[in-house]
Protein backbone atom coordinates (compact mmCIF):
# COMPACT_ATOMS: atom_id res chain seq x y z
CA UNK A 1 0.00 0.00 0.00
CA UNK A 2 2.77 2.39 0.92
CA UNK A 3 4.77 1.17 -2.75
CA UNK A 4 1.43 2.26 -4.25
CA UNK A 5 0.97 5.74 -2.97
CA UNK A 6 4.73 6.46 -3.27
CA UNK A 7 4.44 5.72 -6.99
CA UNK A 8 1.11 8.03 -7.05
CA UNK A 9 3.20 10.86 -5.43
CA UNK A 10 5.94 10.48 -7.78
CA UNK A 11 3.88 10.20 -10.64
CA UNK A 12 2.04 13.58 -9.98
CA UNK A 13 5.49 15.40 -9.17
CA UNK A 14 7.04 14.41 -12.74
CA UNK A 15 3.37 15.86 -14.08
CA UNK A 16 3.64 19.30 -11.98
CA UNK A 17 7.62 19.19 -13.05
CA UNK A 18 6.40 19.10 -16.81
CA UNK A 19 3.94 21.53 -16.88
CA UNK A 20 6.27 24.23 -14.92
CA UNK A 21 8.51 23.41 -17.93
CA UNK A 22 6.49 24.16 -20.36
CA UNK A 23 5.01 27.57 -18.66
CA UNK A 24 8.91 28.20 -18.21
CA UNK A 25 9.74 27.33 -22.66
CA UNK A 26 6.48 29.71 -23.53
CA UNK A 27 7.22 32.28 -20.96
CA UNK A 28 10.34 32.40 -22.72
CA UNK A 29 9.45 32.35 -26.04
CA UNK A 30 6.57 35.07 -25.58
CA UNK A 31 10.04 37.37 -23.89
CA UNK A 32 12.40 36.62 -27.08
CA UNK A 33 9.63 37.74 -29.59
CA UNK A 34 7.74 39.88 -28.36
CA UNK A 35 7.71 43.37 -30.64
CA UNK A 36 7.00 46.99 -29.75
CA UNK A 37 4.86 48.06 -32.04
CA UNK A 38 6.72 51.65 -31.92
CA UNK A 39 9.83 49.53 -33.36
CA UNK A 40 11.06 50.10 -36.53
CA UNK A 41 10.57 47.53 -39.08
CA UNK A 42 14.01 45.38 -39.44
CA UNK A 43 16.09 46.49 -42.38
CA UNK A 44 15.84 44.69 -45.64
CA UNK A 45 18.79 42.16 -46.47
CA UNK A 46 21.55 43.48 -48.31
CA UNK A 47 21.26 42.69 -52.20
CA UNK A 48 23.95 40.07 -53.20
CA UNK A 49 26.91 42.14 -55.53
CA UNK A 50 26.38 42.07 -59.12
CA UNK A 51 27.64 39.46 -60.84
CA UNK A 52 30.32 39.51 -63.53
CA UNK A 53 31.44 35.48 -64.13
CA UNK A 54 29.30 35.39 -66.88
CA UNK A 55 30.03 33.71 -70.00
CA UNK A 56 28.23 35.77 -72.85
CA UNK A 57 26.71 34.23 -75.90
CA UNK A 58 25.66 36.92 -78.60
CA UNK A 59 21.60 35.83 -80.75
CA UNK A 60 21.22 38.17 -84.10
CA UNK A 61 17.24 38.98 -84.65
CA UNK A 62 16.21 39.88 -88.45
CA UNK A 63 12.75 39.71 -89.38
CA UNK A 64 12.00 38.18 -92.39
CA UNK A 65 11.71 40.46 -95.59
CA UNK A 66 12.63 43.39 -93.49
CA UNK A 67 16.05 45.08 -94.21
CA UNK A 68 15.36 46.80 -90.50
CA UNK A 69 14.98 44.85 -87.42
CA UNK A 70 15.60 47.59 -84.55
CA UNK A 71 14.38 46.26 -80.93
CA UNK A 72 14.07 49.40 -78.60
CA UNK A 73 13.18 47.72 -74.82
CA UNK A 74 13.13 44.25 -72.99
CA UNK A 75 11.22 42.81 -69.90
CA UNK A 76 11.19 39.79 -68.76
CA UNK A 77 9.64 38.20 -65.54
CA UNK A 78 12.38 35.46 -65.65
CA UNK A 79 15.22 34.38 -67.56
CA UNK A 80 12.77 32.00 -69.69
CA UNK A 81 10.38 34.69 -70.39
CA UNK A 82 11.84 37.59 -71.76
CA UNK A 83 10.07 40.24 -74.46
CA UNK A 84 12.09 42.89 -76.91
CA UNK A 85 10.35 44.81 -78.80
CA UNK A 86 10.43 47.45 -81.86
CA UNK A 87 9.70 47.94 -85.42
CA UNK A 88 11.04 47.08 -88.96
CA UNK A 89 10.73 48.81 -91.69
CA UNK A 90 7.66 46.21 -93.44
CA UNK A 91 5.01 49.03 -93.60
CA UNK A 92 5.70 50.58 -90.25
CA UNK A 93 5.35 47.30 -88.65
CA UNK A 94 6.00 46.80 -84.69
CA UNK A 95 8.27 43.58 -83.95
CA UNK A 96 7.94 41.31 -81.01
CA UNK A 97 10.07 38.63 -79.91
CA UNK A 98 9.76 36.26 -76.87
CA UNK A 99 13.00 34.02 -75.59
CA UNK A 100 11.81 31.01 -73.25
CA UNK A 101 14.80 29.55 -72.49
CA UNK A 102 15.49 28.24 -76.15
CA UNK A 103 15.98 30.77 -78.73
CA UNK A 104 14.18 33.91 -80.05
CA UNK A 105 10.42 33.61 -81.77
CA UNK A 106 8.39 36.32 -83.09
CA UNK A 107 4.96 36.80 -81.42
CA UNK A 108 1.82 36.71 -83.69
CA UNK A 109 1.04 40.61 -83.50
CA UNK A 110 -0.47 41.49 -86.68
CA UNK A 111 -3.47 39.75 -88.57
CA UNK A 112 -1.34 39.12 -91.37
CA UNK A 113 0.55 36.80 -89.13
CA UNK A 114 -2.03 35.35 -87.31
CA UNK A 115 -2.42 37.82 -84.65
CA UNK A 116 -5.48 39.90 -83.68
CA UNK A 117 -3.74 43.69 -84.35
CA UNK A 118 -4.27 45.62 -87.30
CA UNK A 119 -0.54 47.01 -89.07
CA UNK A 120 0.86 49.83 -88.91
CA UNK A 121 2.46 50.89 -85.98
CA UNK A 122 5.53 50.69 -84.09
CA UNK A 123 6.36 49.78 -80.56
CA UNK A 124 8.51 51.73 -78.11
CA UNK A 125 8.55 50.32 -74.36
CA UNK A 126 7.21 47.33 -72.59
CA UNK A 127 6.27 46.48 -68.88
CA UNK A 128 4.37 44.00 -66.94
CA UNK A 129 4.13 42.25 -63.29
CA UNK A 130 3.93 38.08 -64.63
CA UNK A 131 3.61 35.94 -67.77
CA UNK A 132 -0.14 36.94 -67.98
CA UNK A 133 -0.08 40.72 -67.52
CA UNK A 134 1.83 42.71 -69.90
CA UNK A 135 1.52 45.93 -72.08
CA UNK A 136 3.64 47.57 -74.75
CA UNK A 137 3.26 51.17 -75.87
CA UNK A 138 4.11 52.98 -78.96
CA UNK A 139 2.02 54.47 -82.01
CA UNK A 140 -0.27 53.32 -84.74
CA UNK A 141 -0.97 55.42 -87.81
CA UNK A 142 -4.09 57.01 -87.91
CA UNK A 143 -6.19 58.34 -91.25
CA UNK A 144 -7.33 61.83 -91.39
CA UNK A 145 -10.33 62.38 -93.33
CA UNK A 146 -10.03 65.95 -93.47
CA UNK A 147 -8.34 68.04 -96.37
CA UNK A 148 -5.64 67.59 -97.10
CA UNK A 149 -6.39 63.92 -96.28
CA UNK A 150 -3.13 62.29 -94.48
CA UNK A 151 -1.95 60.29 -92.10
CA UNK A 152 -0.27 60.84 -88.57
CA UNK A 153 1.00 59.28 -85.32
CA UNK A 154 -1.39 58.43 -82.45
CA UNK A 155 -1.16 56.81 -78.75
CA UNK A 156 -1.38 52.93 -79.37
CA UNK A 157 -1.02 50.11 -76.05
CA UNK A 158 -1.23 46.68 -76.66
CA UNK A 159 -1.45 44.18 -73.72
CA UNK A 160 -1.04 40.45 -73.11
CA UNK A 161 -3.90 38.57 -71.29
CA UNK A 162 -2.02 35.32 -71.06
CA UNK A 163 -3.06 33.95 -74.76
CA UNK A 164 -2.58 36.51 -77.23
CA UNK A 165 -2.33 40.40 -77.51
CA UNK A 166 -4.84 42.89 -77.83
CA UNK A 167 -5.38 46.28 -78.61
CA UNK A 168 -6.48 48.36 -75.65
CA UNK A 169 -9.87 50.67 -75.56
CA UNK A 170 -8.51 53.87 -75.05
CA UNK A 171 -9.08 58.14 -76.14
CA UNK A 172 -6.54 58.39 -78.51
CA UNK A 173 -4.45 61.66 -79.14
CA UNK A 174 -1.98 62.53 -81.43
CA UNK A 175 1.40 61.52 -80.64
CA UNK A 176 3.59 58.41 -79.77
CA UNK A 177 3.97 56.85 -76.36
CA UNK A 178 7.65 56.15 -74.99
CA UNK A 179 7.32 55.28 -71.66
CA UNK A 180 5.35 53.04 -69.20
CA UNK A 181 5.88 51.81 -65.86
CA UNK A 182 3.31 50.42 -62.89
CA UNK A 183 3.45 50.01 -59.21
CA UNK A 184 1.23 46.78 -60.17
CA UNK A 185 -0.86 45.35 -62.41
CA UNK A 186 -3.83 47.64 -61.49
CA UNK A 187 -2.09 51.13 -61.47
CA UNK A 188 -0.12 51.42 -64.79
CA UNK A 189 1.24 55.14 -66.50
CA UNK A 190 2.06 55.23 -69.93
CA UNK A 191 3.99 58.44 -71.42
CA UNK A 192 5.18 60.17 -75.05
CA UNK A 193 5.24 63.02 -76.86
CA UNK A 194 2.81 65.82 -77.70
CA UNK A 195 2.20 65.78 -73.56
CA UNK A 196 0.32 62.43 -73.79
CA UNK A 197 -0.27 60.57 -70.26
CA UNK A 198 -2.32 57.83 -69.37
CA UNK A 199 -2.96 56.31 -66.52
CA UNK A 200 -4.45 52.94 -66.10
CA UNK A 201 -6.60 52.40 -63.18
CA UNK A 202 -9.57 50.05 -62.22
CA UNK A 203 -9.13 48.36 -65.53
CA UNK A 204 -9.18 50.78 -67.77
CA UNK A 205 -6.97 53.50 -69.70
CA UNK A 206 -7.76 57.50 -69.08
CA UNK A 207 -5.90 59.67 -71.07
CA UNK A 208 -4.72 62.79 -68.27
CA UNK A 209 -4.03 66.60 -68.56
CA UNK A 210 -1.32 67.28 -66.29
CA UNK A 211 0.84 68.27 -68.74
CA UNK A 212 0.80 70.26 -71.86
CA UNK A 213 1.26 69.21 -75.38
CA UNK A 214 4.67 71.29 -75.13
CA UNK A 215 6.05 68.62 -73.46
CA UNK A 216 7.20 64.95 -74.28
CA UNK A 217 7.20 62.09 -71.35
CA UNK A 218 10.35 60.44 -71.23
CA UNK A 219 10.89 57.89 -68.28
CA UNK A 220 8.31 56.93 -65.54
CA UNK A 221 9.47 54.94 -62.85
CA UNK A 222 8.25 54.71 -59.23
CA UNK A 223 8.17 52.83 -55.92
CA UNK A 224 4.70 52.97 -54.98
CA UNK A 225 1.37 54.26 -56.16
CA UNK A 226 1.64 57.56 -54.59
CA UNK A 227 5.60 57.65 -54.79
CA UNK A 228 6.36 57.56 -58.70
CA UNK A 229 8.90 59.98 -60.75
CA UNK A 230 8.85 60.74 -64.47
CA UNK A 231 11.44 62.60 -66.36
CA UNK A 232 10.04 65.37 -69.17
CA UNK A 233 10.91 67.82 -71.70
CA UNK A 234 9.98 71.13 -73.52
CA UNK A 235 12.12 72.13 -76.71
CA UNK A 236 13.58 75.92 -76.06
CA UNK A 237 12.28 77.72 -78.37
CA UNK A 238 15.00 80.61 -80.81
CA UNK A 239 16.98 80.55 -83.20
CA UNK A 240 19.84 79.67 -81.26
CA UNK A 241 18.13 77.07 -79.18
CA UNK A 242 17.91 74.00 -81.78
CA UNK A 243 19.08 71.06 -79.70
CA UNK A 244 18.13 72.35 -76.75
CA UNK A 245 16.06 71.26 -73.81
CA UNK A 246 14.39 72.56 -70.55
CA UNK A 247 14.65 69.36 -68.77
CA UNK A 248 12.05 68.64 -65.74
CA UNK A 249 11.57 65.97 -62.85
CA UNK A 250 8.26 65.34 -62.00
CA UNK A 251 6.67 63.51 -58.91
CA UNK A 252 3.11 61.84 -58.14
CA UNK A 253 2.31 61.83 -55.09
CA UNK A 254 -0.93 59.82 -55.39
CA UNK A 255 -3.19 63.13 -56.22
CA UNK A 256 -1.16 65.49 -58.98
CA UNK A 257 2.17 65.74 -60.42
CA UNK A 258 4.60 68.02 -59.54
CA UNK A 259 7.63 69.47 -60.80
CA UNK A 260 10.76 69.03 -58.29
CA UNK A 261 13.49 70.04 -60.45
CA UNK A 262 14.68 70.79 -63.64
CA UNK A 263 17.20 72.32 -65.78
CA UNK A 264 18.27 73.82 -69.26
CA UNK A 265 21.30 71.89 -71.14
CA UNK A 266 22.23 74.97 -72.94
CA UNK A 267 25.69 74.86 -71.32
CA UNK A 268 26.35 71.12 -72.43
CA UNK A 269 26.26 69.89 -68.80
CA UNK A 270 23.49 67.52 -67.65
CA UNK A 271 22.13 68.07 -64.11
CA UNK A 272 20.01 64.34 -64.43
CA UNK A 273 19.19 62.37 -67.49
CA UNK A 274 16.23 60.89 -69.63
CA UNK A 275 16.38 57.52 -68.05
CA UNK A 276 14.97 56.45 -64.30
CA UNK A 277 15.79 53.44 -62.62
CA UNK A 278 14.12 52.64 -59.18
CA UNK A 279 16.26 50.28 -56.50
CA UNK A 280 15.89 48.83 -53.48
CA UNK A 281 12.29 50.92 -52.20
CA UNK A 282 14.83 54.20 -51.75
CA UNK A 283 16.67 54.38 -54.69
CA UNK A 284 16.14 57.02 -57.37
CA UNK A 285 18.78 56.67 -60.58
CA UNK A 286 18.92 59.06 -63.51
CA UNK A 287 21.11 58.55 -67.04
CA UNK A 288 21.74 59.94 -70.03
CA UNK A 289 25.67 61.52 -70.36
CA UNK A 290 26.34 59.87 -67.46
CA UNK A 291 24.62 58.38 -64.26
CA UNK A 292 23.32 60.54 -61.70
CA UNK A 293 21.91 59.80 -57.77
CA UNK A 294 18.96 61.79 -56.52
CA UNK A 295 19.38 63.13 -53.06
CA UNK A 296 15.85 64.95 -52.54
CA UNK A 297 15.07 68.43 -53.50
CA UNK A 298 17.28 70.01 -55.88
CA UNK A 299 20.39 67.64 -55.45
CA UNK A 300 21.66 65.38 -57.29
CA UNK A 301 25.15 62.98 -57.47
CA UNK A 302 27.22 62.08 -60.27
CA UNK A 303 28.05 58.25 -60.79
CA UNK A 304 29.99 58.17 -63.90
CA UNK A 305 30.20 59.87 -66.67
CA UNK A 306 30.02 59.34 -70.10
CA UNK A 307 30.64 61.09 -73.57
CA UNK A 308 27.90 58.94 -75.21
CA UNK A 309 24.10 58.90 -73.89
CA UNK A 310 23.67 55.85 -71.30
CA UNK A 311 20.71 54.07 -70.64
CA UNK A 312 20.21 52.70 -67.56
CA UNK A 313 18.45 49.41 -65.51
CA UNK A 314 18.97 47.18 -63.00
CA UNK A 315 17.92 44.67 -60.64
CA UNK A 316 19.42 45.99 -57.44
CA UNK A 317 21.50 49.24 -55.95
CA UNK A 318 24.89 46.57 -56.15
CA UNK A 319 23.38 45.49 -59.73
CA UNK A 320 23.31 48.16 -62.30
CA UNK A 321 23.79 48.80 -65.44
CA UNK A 322 24.38 51.77 -68.20
CA UNK A 323 24.46 50.80 -71.95
CA UNK A 324 24.05 52.89 -74.57
CA UNK A 325 26.25 54.06 -77.88
CA UNK A 326 29.12 52.63 -79.74
CA UNK A 327 28.18 48.92 -77.82
CA UNK A 328 29.42 50.53 -74.59
CA UNK A 329 28.24 48.44 -71.42
CA UNK A 330 29.13 49.82 -68.25
CA UNK A 331 28.42 47.82 -64.79
CA UNK A 332 28.20 48.36 -61.24
CA UNK A 333 28.43 45.29 -58.85
CA UNK A 334 27.87 47.70 -55.49
CA UNK A 335 32.16 48.11 -54.93
CA UNK A 336 32.68 49.80 -58.68
CA UNK A 337 32.00 50.63 -62.38
CA UNK A 338 33.62 48.98 -64.88
CA UNK A 339 33.30 48.72 -68.56
CA UNK A 340 32.41 45.29 -70.15
CA UNK A 341 34.41 44.37 -73.07
CA UNK A 342 31.94 43.04 -76.41
CA UNK A 343 32.44 41.37 -79.69
CA UNK A 344 30.12 43.29 -81.90
CA UNK A 345 32.44 45.49 -84.18
CA UNK A 346 30.03 47.49 -86.83
CA UNK A 347 28.60 50.85 -85.98
CA UNK A 348 25.23 50.39 -83.37
CA UNK A 349 24.06 51.13 -79.71
CA UNK A 350 22.73 48.98 -76.88
CA UNK A 351 18.99 50.07 -75.66
CA UNK A 352 18.29 47.99 -73.12
CA UNK A 353 18.94 45.49 -70.41
CA UNK A 354 17.63 43.05 -68.09
CA UNK A 355 19.17 41.29 -65.33
CA UNK A 356 18.08 39.32 -62.48
CA UNK A 357 22.05 39.05 -60.90
CA UNK A 358 21.64 35.43 -62.21
CA UNK A 359 20.98 36.10 -66.26
CA UNK A 360 21.53 39.08 -68.13
CA UNK A 361 19.96 39.92 -71.59
CA UNK A 362 21.83 43.46 -72.93
CA UNK A 363 19.66 44.29 -76.55
CA UNK A 364 20.89 46.92 -79.66
CA UNK A 365 20.90 47.34 -83.57
CA UNK A 366 22.93 48.71 -85.73
CA UNK A 367 19.74 50.29 -88.08
CA UNK A 368 19.43 46.40 -89.83
CA UNK A 369 19.87 43.91 -87.27
CA UNK A 370 19.70 43.73 -83.55
CA UNK A 371 21.78 41.93 -81.58
CA UNK A 372 21.46 39.90 -77.59
CA UNK A 373 23.74 39.71 -75.47
CA UNK A 374 23.00 37.09 -72.94
CA UNK A 375 24.97 36.18 -70.01
CA UNK A 376 24.86 33.54 -67.76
Amino acid sequence: MKNEQRTEIMIIKRSWLSAVQVCVFLLALAFVSCHHPDDPPPPPPEPDPGKRDYVWSLDTLNHPDSYQTDMEDIWASSPTNVYVVGQNDRASTGVMYRYRGAGWMPVKLHVLDGGLINTGFELHAIYGFDTARIWSVGYKLRSNPNPPPNFFDSTFIIWFDGTAWREEPMERKRGQLLAIWGANAGDVWAGGTNGNLYHYTLGTWARRRDIDSTVFVLSIRGFATDDIYMTSARSLAGPDSAGYYMVYLNHWNGQIWERVDSFANVSGVWKFGRYLLTTDGHQLLSSLYGIYRYNGGCSWSSLLQSEQPLRIQGSSSKNIYGVGDYWRVFHWNGTDWRQIPTTITDMGLFTGVWSDNKETFIIGHNGRVTYIMHGK
